[in-house]
């Protein structure tokens, strides 16, 4: 998935299993600069990885656009109903999130059934 970036656009940054506010200050080729966490420090990130560059390789930091998250979160839920009535999906398949949206609708409506 690519995506376009821009300036002033808000993201959330991934630091050290804590999650921040942030917006991105500028766009450059390949990497772009992000402010976050009410800091006024600028850390710069890759557009291909979404990961920080510099001193903080390796420690996680990394940054997703709100609809990453908005994302993230509809599958967390998806598959926490899905595990609720026993599905588990196999981690070798790839499902989309509407596809687990879905199958948790179908499932939820047999639990309801038997309930």
């Amino acid at each position: 998935m690519t995506a376009k970036f821009e300036p002033g656009q808000p993201v959330v940054v991934s630091e050290h299993g804590r999650s921040y506010d942030g917006e991105i200050v500028s766009v450059g080729r390949s990497l772009l600069e992000i402010t976050y966490g009410g800091r006024s420090r600028i850390v710069k990130f890759r557009q291909d990885t979404q990961r920080a560059t510099g001193p903080q390789i390796g420690s996680g930091t990394y940054f997703q656009t709100l609809e990453e998250v908005a994302a993230r979160d509809r599958e967390i839920a998806a598959r926490i109903i899905l595990s609720d009535c026993g599905i588990e999906l196999s981690p070798r398949r790839k499902f989309t999130v509407e596809q687990m949206e879905a199958l948790a609708k179908v499932a939820q409506t047999f639990a309801e059934e038997e309930g």
